[in-house]
């Protein structure tokens, strides 16, 4: 386990309640903070998913805002002190996402990035244009989500290209530790010098629920103590959380 020093960060999760396809109410999404606050977790990064041919920002940040409201009211109705939930969002790719009102409020609370999610498919390169057009003109730093999924459809070619994306951060999923090809990936990652952040993406307490604590653990096997507790403070300094 890491040293005290180090907080650990699930930095993507479906934690607000009737937002999408994550917490249905204040109740389970209590149940997936109170799982995560066991495993050590203490800075929960909430990243409902936000598609801008759905809604615009401002509706978006409502209704964020509403959940969230409804989420520490179930906390203090249970009786936890903690205030670990830090806003955000999971931003889909789309072409006109940069023509966006206010798009640089999806950014992860009190930070400059801004998670974005990929097509599950080969990646494009108006997807990465969009990428760049927003960071660009927001002055922001972009964090791929799950980006060890892509595995299953990117060529080596596509990975390149996310590489050179100025300041590139990449969410790799804690659980990826179960299949050995995505643990190498997250291993190459490592070795090469990515800037590599953990996330649960837990949706729920069944199928998809919070197992952050496996990745972390697998990773204080694989690495020797200073790369593991380096690793730990990269993830902190990347992310302007102390």
């Amino acid at each position: 386990m890491p040293s005290e020093k180090y907080m650990l960060i699930d930095t993507h999760t479906h934690i607000l309640p009737d937002m999408d396809d994550g917490a249905p109410d204040p109740e389970v999404g209590v149940q997936m903070i109170k799982a995560l606050l066991n495993q050590g977790v203490r800075s929960i990064f909430a990243t409902p998913h936000y598609y801008h041919h759905l809604e615009t920002v401002s509706e978006f940040l409502n209704r964020r805002e509403k959940a969230y409201l409804e989420i520490m009211s179930e906390m203090r109705r249970q009786g936890i002190a903690e205030r670990p939930i830090v806003l955000g969002a999971e931003v889909s790719i789309e072409r006109d996402l940069q023509y966006a009102q206010g798009v640089e409020k999806l950014c992860i609370e009190g930070t400059d990035i801004i998670l974005f999610e990929l097509p599950y498919s080969r990646l494009k390169g108006w997807e990465v244009s969009v990428i760049e057009n927003i960071i660009f003109k927001h002055r922001l730093r972009p964090m791929i989500a799950h980006v060890d999924r892509y595995l299953d459809v990117f060529e080596e070619s596509d990975f390149m290209q996310l590489y050179q994306i100025p300041d590139v951060i990449f969410q790799v999923d804690a659980s990826c530790v179960d299949k050995f090809r995505y643990r190498s990936f997250l291993m190459k990652l490592i070795k090469k010098g990515r800037r590599v952040v953990l996330g649960s993406d837990c949706h729920n307490m069944g199928t998809r629920k919070p197992d952050y604590i496996k990745g972390i653990q697998y990773l204080g096997k694989k690495l020797d103590k200073e790369s593991f507790n380096k690793l730990l403070y990269n993830m902190q300094e990347i992310l302007n959380i102390t």
